[in-house]
């Protein structure tokens, strides 16, 4: 009995302090939780024409709502319009108008009825390094995306104060560069970030009016104007954007709505934007006493998590720079038919090497009890599948390190059936461990192929069996 009563007075010393914790934050968080009617209210969208805008139109349609949107391309409005009709029987208002035109914006509120849900949702973007950018592509995206928000809000705000006594929202679409700073996202992150001010600001003007305010953060987004970003935007954006996965621009309009729905401040799209959301909580209001327990438990664990996607990031940059000045020396001191002889020559070696040594890995891991000949025929064909030519030759591909570090864990996991962590069970598949360590290994073999090119070149058959370094002429 005593040894009960000493075992339920340890368990008792062990949950108080989270559960005062709890309660504290029950009674301190504000603004107080509500919830923000959808059905038969009026929600304005702008950037309704498509991507996120018109998926979240076709939401709120869905919802019972009626729906106006706002771009500027009246023929894509109509479409819009058609479409929406055709899959919900919701008819749409649509307004043609330019936000970066405050007076337009005026004209098309003051004719639409009184609003009750608006969502900021235009943007543009375009990728490139702030050296190589013109500053009137900066200035386009900032008055796009910022400047347009502030004259949408100022538009709606007169008659959303006038509304009755049902709690409205304003939500802008803002996004992960908006979290984080991303290379070749100079622009569009500051663009981003600036709505975060404006919301956080907006809030405590508006709350005594019951007008709600919500920032959402997408990923990248499986939308036409992803498609036409992805072949502007620098190699290297493309490498770090790698590691949060796009998302359909139906996912985010019912994650946006789940947090508009809920008054949610920050609304995160995935993981790892709600990992962004805990890191970055900062100063932002938080109705939940629960999500606000965990980013008070968990702000260092996550800072820490942060801190080896900044070191993998700077470490990725630095060797994609390594690595093209040495491609740009091989380019400037070979001619074209050496370099594609000694690319090729090296490429096939060591991708066929690694390729083979990944489906060892996959018959380990995957395949115990099987015959090699499958492993080995599976890296034949990963090896023809993953070849990629240049101008110069046999074509180089970065990857980073955390791919490396991912694949190992998965392995290791696999063999000794160790419970992964909650946020690598969702983002490792079966098949997804093994390519992280091959891809990881090509990018190794491309780095010694390219080194070992340069020292023939310098140095002779000799150089590959001395310690040289190379220098530039």
């Amino acid at each position: 009995m005593a040894y009960f009563n000493l075992s339920f007075l340890a368990l008792l010393l062990l949950l108080l302090p989270p559960l005062a914790l709890l309660l504290i934050l029950y009674l301190i968080v504000r603004p107080r939780s509500v919830k923000i009617p959808i059905k038969n209210r009026h929600v304005f969208i702008t950037g309704g024409s498509s991507g996120i805008g018109l998926a979240l139109a076709h939401h709120a349609a869905s919802e019972g709502a009626r729906v106006s949107i706002l771009a500027r391309s009246v023929d894509k409005l109509e479409e819009a319009k058609n479409n929406i009709q055709l899959s919900t029987g919701i008819d749409v208002s649509i307004f043609s108008a330019d936000v970066r035109d405050y007076d337009a914006v005026s004209k098309a509120v003051e004719e639409a009825d009184p609003i009750d849900v608006l969502i900021v949702n235009q943007g543009v973007f375009v990728p490139e390094e702030l050296e190589k950018q013109g500053l009137d592509e900066v200035k386009f995206m900032v008055d796009v995306n910022l400047i347009g928000s502030f004259n949408m809000i100022k538009a709606a705000l007169p008659k959303m104060k006038k509304g009755d006594s049902v709690p409205r929202s304003i939500a802008l679409m803002s996004s992960q560069a908006g979290q984080v700073g991303i290379y070749g996202y100079t622009a569009y992150s500051a663009s981003k970030f600036g709505l975060r001010g404006l919301a956080e600001a907006l809030q405590q003007e508006v709350i005594s009016h019951d007008i709600h305010v919500s920032l959402i953060f997408p990923p990248d987004t499986d939308t036409p104007g992803l498609t036409e970003e992805t072949k502007k935007r620098p190699q290297l954006t493309s490498i770090i954007a790698e590691s949060s996965g796009a998302m359909k621009a139906e996912e985010v309009a019912k994650k946006a709505f789940e947090g508009i729905k809920s008054a949610a401040f920050i609304v995160p799209c995935n993981l790892e934007g709600a990992l962004l959301s805990i890191a970055t909580a900062g100063m932002s209001p938080q109705r939940s006493f629960v999500m606000a327990f965990v980013e008070v438990v968990a702000a260092g664990l996550v800072r820490l998590v942060a801190l080896f996607f900044q070191w993998n990031w700077y470490n990725g940059i630095h060797m994609w720079h390594a690595q093209n000045e040495k491609l740009n020396y091989l380019r400037s001191n070979f001619d074209s038919t050496a370099l594609s002889f000694y690319s090729l020559y090296f490429g096939y070696v060591w991708v066929a090497g690694q390729q083979l040594l990944a489906a060892a890995l996959h018959h380990l891991v995957h395949c115990k009890g099987t015959s090699y000949t499958a492993a080995v025929g599976c890296g034949i064909l990963w090896f023809f599948e993953s070849l990629t030519f240049t101008e110069g030759g046999f074509g180089y591909r970065i990857r980073t390190e955390h791919r490396l570090a991912f694949g190992i864990w998965y392995c290791l996991r696999k063999l000794v059936f160790l419970p992964p962590p909650f946020y690598l069970k969702l983002r490792l598949l079966s098949f997804q461990g093994i390519w992280y360590v091959k891809s990881s290994l090509l990018t190794l073999m491309d780095t010694w192929s390219c080194e070992i090119i340069l020292r023939i070149k310098r140095f002779g058959i000799s150089g590959l069996f001395f310690k040289t370094y190379i220098q530039k002429n």
